[in-house]
């Protein structure tokens, strides 16, 4: 899984943790294991306000910005 930050200001604070395709966020899990490779998941389409990119799996890996 690659996972990029994008700046921003928040006084939140973000707990994360990752195995295999599921990454974990403030104790909710998003198992991204379903998605196909080459697929592009719209950030749109997953609950998750961290989330600041579509999710994509590029040979085998997961790409995503928060």
């Amino acid at each position: 899984m690659k996972i990029s930050f994008s700046p921003f200001r928040s006084d939140a604070a973000l707990t994360l943790s990752r195995q295999g395709d599921v990454l974990t966020i403030d104790g909710a899990d998003l198992d991204f294991g379903p998605l196909p490779e080459g697929a592009v998941l719209p950030c749109e389409a997953v609950n998750c306000d961290w989330l600041a990119s579509e999710v994509t799996r590029i040979d085998g890996v997961i790409h995503l910005t928060l």
